[in-house]
């Protein structure tokens, strides 16, 4: 699991800024920026999973299983968040069109928490993810709709 937790470790420094990303104001730069690292931190996910698929070779656990499930939602929520991004840099009907599919992406995500055992999950995973998820949904789909703003403005 040392290998996983390495890889879990690099996404995370890659997507996680402290907050910043809570700013509703990005620079172009980095916007752009942050779409590079939500791709990178989505393909190091995919190294914590690779080194968990043959851990659960020899040791197949619920806890295995649904580690692997929250890095796999972890990997596609933020491929999905660096399509996005993509999208919000389209004009017309380009950036409906990858706007909404990198939204279904992220939405379809939910599946793989649903997977998890509820007493592994918990309360966030079972309740508070299944709520705010379509308020989040909600104000991605929002931002599509202020085509013409730069994507700088709308994060």
């Amino acid at each position: 699991m040392t290998a996983a937790y390495r890889a879990v470790e690099r996404a995370s420094r890659l997507c996680l800024d402290y907050a910043d990303v809570m700013h509703p104001l990005m620079t172009p730069e980095k916007a752009a920026r942050k779409r590079n690292e939500l791709r990178e931190a989505a393909l190091t996910f995919n190294e914590a999973i690779a080194a968990a698929d043959l851990i659960a070779l020899r040791v197949d656990t619920p806890l295995v299983d649904a580690e692997r499930n929250l890095w796999r939602y972890s990997s596609d929520v933020l491929a999905g968040l660096s399509d996005y991004l993509g999208a919000l840099r389209e004009a017309g009907g380009e950036r409906r069109v990858r706007g909404e599919a990198a939204i279904t992406r992220i939405a379809g995500a939910l599946e793989r928490i649903r997977a998890i055992d509820q007493e592994i999950k918990g309360t966030w995973g079972a309740y508070d993810l299944e709520w705010l998820r379509e308020i989040w949904l909600d104000a991605l789909r929002r931002g599509l709709d202020r085509d013409g703003k730069p994507a700088e403005e709308l994060f």
